[in-house]
């Protein structure tokens, strides 16, 4: 499975759903680079299962602390 190896790390502890924060931080990627992300990293234990909306895949990995997102975009 390939995995991001660039990506901009995004942190947000507020009451929103996991869905806007994820959003939220993929606008804030785009408005950085000029790119639209397709891949976020967050806890494992904030998403066990994979899931994909928007064009976005967001995955829980073992190495991102919680409360933050790791956005970028994955080429295959």
């Amino acid at each position: 499975m390939k995995r991001l190896t660039e990506g901009w790390l995004w942190f947000d502890n507020s009451d929103k759903e996991l869905k806007e924060k994820v959003i939220e931080a993929c606008k804030r990627y785009y408005t950085k680079f000029n790119q639209v992300p397709n891949t976020c990293y967050v806890n494992v234990k904030t998403l066990p299962e994979p899931m994909h909306f928007d064009g976005i895949r967001v995955e829980g990995w073992k190495h991102i602390l919680i409360h933050h997102f790791f956005v970028g975009r994955l080429t295959r």
